[in-house]
C-alpha cells in the first residue's frame, strides 16, 4: 500500500520513478560517503521535505549508505542518494532516494534495488546529477 501511494504521488507530480539502470560503474566520478550525523540528519530532513511537497503523508524514519556526488567545481552542484526507511501509518518500506542542490532533481526507486554503495551512487548519478534529463516539478 505504501509503495502504491508513493508511485501514485510520483506519477501525479512528474517526479522520476527510477527503473533498473544498465550502468555498473562510475569511472572517473567522485563519490563521497556522508557519515557526519549532522549532515545525515540534514539530508534526511531534505528528503522528507521533498516527499511532503509531493503529498506523501508519512515520514522518513532513517537513511543509510548516503553518498554525495559533488560536481567538482567550486560552489557546484551536489547530488545525494541513500536508502531510506519510510513510515506511513505504521507501514514501513525501504526506498532509494536521491536529490541535488541546484537543478531540483528528485527520484525514488521503490523496489528491486541493492543497498550497496556502488548501486546508490549509480542511481544518484543516473537520476539526480546536473546532466540528468528529468526534474521534479
Amino acid at each position: 500500500m505504501l509503495i502504491r501511494l508513493l508511485a501514485l504521488l510520483l506519477a501525479l507530480s512528474g517526479t522520476t520513478l527510477a527503473a533498473e539502470g544498465e550502468r555498473t560503474d562510475l569511472s572517473g566520478e567522485t563519490v563521497v560517503d556522508v557519515t557526519q550525523p549532522k549532515d545525515l540528519a540534514a539530508r534526511t530532513h531534505r528528503f522528507e521535505d521533498r516527499l511532503k511537497k509531493l503529498g506523501f503523508p508519512g515520514r522518513v524514519v532513517s537513511c543509510q549508505g548516503m553518498v554525495d556526488l559533488p560536481a567538482g567545481v567550486v560552489d557546484g552542484d551536489h547530488s545525494y542518494g541513500a536508502v531510506c526507511k519510510l513510515d506511513q501509518g505504521g507501514e514501513q518500506a525501504e526506498v532509494m532516494l536521491c536529490d541535488d542542490n541546484i537543478f531540483n532533481h528528485f527520484a525514488i526507486k521503490a523496489n528491486a534495488f541493492i543497498n550497496k554503495r556502488d548501486a546508490i551512487a549509480l542511481f544518484t548519478d543516473e537520476n539526480c546529477t546536473g546532466d540528468s534529463e528529468d526534474t521534479d516539478k
